[in-house]
């Protein structure tokens, strides 16, 4: 299931909780100014190197996921004050 992101770029919020995902667009690249974004409980293995262009990102829940490790692009993130990821498979940040 992809949404057509590209197409919403004002989404200051996004909550996908439990929606079982396995990955997600590149296209979240034009979310310049989400800040919150909740994908926790679902079945994420990697993260699209678009997220790590979301400039404004302040909070990001990447919770029970299936994760093992997270790109070093996540130090892009420059504005990121919160980052959640218990229950996860994340060995090293």
């Amino acid at each position: 299931m992809f949404f057509r992101l590209q197409f919403i770029p004002l989404f200051f919020f996004i909550q996908v909780q439990n929606n079982q995902l396995m990955s997600l667009p590149d296209s979240v690249r034009g979310l310049r100014v989400l800040e919150k974004f909740i994908l926790s409980q679902n079945q994420l293995t990697t993260l699209p190197d678009g997220l790590f262009y979301c400039s404004s990102l302040l909070n990001l829940n990447l919770s029970r996921n299936h994760l093992s490790k997270l790109s070093n692009k996540i130090g892009d993130l420059s504005y990121l004050q919160e980052l959640v990821s218990y229950k996860s498979y994340l060995m090293t940040l």
